[in-house]
């Protein structure tokens, strides 16, 4: 039997691919406990802050509660029988108050318990700033007081020697009543004689003529009685003579009233207002016309042209001297 020889073959060792596949989930495991461990860490840092910040949140609370009331009750021991003080108190009361409930609404989010801290202190710093207000106050009122004393002990001294003054001025006024009486009397007789002579010195006029007149373009006036044809009115009068009445300068405020009642006034032609001393009556005149009167009997004359349209009709003219009616007339115009 023959024999068959075999060549001998060492088998090579197959490589083993799982083992970085187990490495990386070991490391990924790794990784996600770690993460799993930081996370719960983080989250219980948050809730230990967040409880932290609420304690805190009611304590500053009651805080804010007691040093509100123990500011009103320092402020309320301030009262006194002064309104105004006491009026100033309830008006820092009121702005404690909203201080206060504004801070207390800041406090109820953690995120403002800084700025509200700060804000305590400052409404710390407002209380104490009251009260010194209010202690000087009390220190001027005190003063005043004082003052009011001594003003009193000399008022009362005041009250005696005006007593006494008083007796001494009623007797004066008794007889400066009396002085008073004769002078009012003197002062009316003198009144009555000033207008007495007023009158007397009024210089009368008489033979009051007006005319219309159209002017030509030669600048010659022509006499006319149609209003619907003249430019103006030419008035003359005559005065009268009149002993009493010094010589010199005297006005004459001349006075057109239309058919309708109105006067005739312009104010750039020199019209004015005149006080009628017969009644103190305040009247409008159309002209003033001064004259150099010298005691006589003499004529004058004015033009008065006031380029409007004239209305048919009977007009009135009047002549005042000193206040007082000297002359009076009518004239128509067709």
């Amino acid at each position: 039997m023959a024999d068959y020889n075999y060549p001998y073959t060492n088998p090579t060792p197959k490589k083993n691919n799982s083992l970085p596949i187990i490495i990386g989930l070991l490391i990924a495991s790794l990784g996600a406990n770690a993460w799993l461990f930081f996370n719960k860490t983080k989250q219980q840092e948050i809730i230990v802050n967040t409880e932290t910040k609420l304690t805190e949140s009611e304590r500053l609370k009651a805080e804010l509660e007691k040093q509100y009331y123990q500011s009103l009750q320092d402020l309320e021991k301030q009262r006194t029988d002064n309104k105004a003080l006491n009026e100033k108190i309830e008006a820092q009361m009121a702005e404690l108050k909203t201080n206060k409930d504004r801070i207390a609404h800041m406090l109820a989010d953690s995120k403002n318990l800084v700025a509200a801290k700060k804000e305590m202190a400052i409404l710390k710093t407002q209380v104490d700033g009251y009260l010194a207000d209010i202690a000087n106050l009390k220190g001027e009122n005190e003063k005043l007081v004082g003052v009011n004393t001594n003003l009193t002990k000399e008022k009362e001294v005041l009250t005696t020697t005006l007593q006494d003054q008083k007796k001494a001025n009623d007797e004066l006024t008794t007889a400066k009543s009396v002085l008073v009486s004769e002078k009012e009397k003197l002062t009316a007789d003198n009144t009555v004689l000033t207008k007495k002579v007023n009158i007397a010195s009024v210089v009368k006029v008489q033979n009051i003529n007006v005319n219309g007149f159209r002017v030509k373009s030669s600048g010659k006036e022509v006499e006319n009685s149609r209003a619907n044809k003249i430019d103006g009115l030419k008035i003359c009068f005559d005065l009268t003579d009149n002993n009493v009445t010094d010589s010199g300068v005297e006005q004459f405020y001349i006075r057109i009233i239309n058919p309708s009642g109105e006067t005739q006034a312009l104010e750039n032609l020199g019209s004015g207002v005149l006080t009628n001393q017969a009644n103190n009556e305040q009247i409008k005149y159309t002209s003033l016309k001064g004259v150099k009167y010298e005691n006589k009997a003499q004529n004058t004359c004015m033009n008065w042209q006031p380029n409007i349209p004239f209305t048919e009709g009977t007009y009135t003219v009047e002549v005042y001297n000193k206040g007082y009616l000297a002359g009076t007339n009518t004239f128509k115009l067709k």
